[in-house]
């Protein structure tokens, strides 16, 4: 059964991550996924559905958190969680990540959106922190975003 919601977790969240790579970082038995993706390659009735803004100068940080199941090495499903960051370019201007909590059934993961130039690199700074821990992880990473035509 957990293989099966975690592979369903995969695909879901691997939709979202078409454009870019998947990473992940690991921090003991949890993992934070992490992603980005052109807005546009959101479907104009799942936008609608998550309230989430299309436009090809715009691009959606997706992060997730997992949590390895005690005594094997299945994860489980994105868990609620407090995430927060910034994203800079490389002239230092600095845009605060706003997530946005998205639920799909068990699945739990958060989107942030940054406004860009073509061909603009961000250096992004994410926070996590599980609800039910005190610690935080911290997760670093650069990005070149393209615009995306409609």
């Amino acid at each position: 059964m957990y293989r099966l919601l975690l592979s369903l977790f995969l695909v879901c969240f691997s939709a979202f991550t078409c454009a870019d790579d998947f990473s992940s970082q690991d921090f003991g038995d949890y993992r934070v996924h992490y992603s980005t993706f052109n807005s546009m390659l959101v479907t104009p009735d799942i936008a609608k559905i998550h309230k989430l803004t299309r436009a090809n100068n715009k691009n959606y940080i997706n992060v997730a958190l997992t949590r390895k199941e005690a005594g094997s090495d299945m994860y489980t499903l994105g868990l609620p969680a407090t995430v927060t960051g910034q994203a800079r370019n490389l002239l230092g201007q600095s845009q605060t990540l706003n997530f946005q909590k998205i639920e799909e059934g068990e699945v739990v993961y958060f989107l942030a959106l940054v406004e860009f130039d073509d061909e603009e690199i961000f250096h992004i700074d994410i926070q996590v922190k599980p609800l039910e821990e005190k610690r935080r992880f911290d997760v670093t990473f650069t990005r070149k975003f393209y615009f995306e035509e409609p």
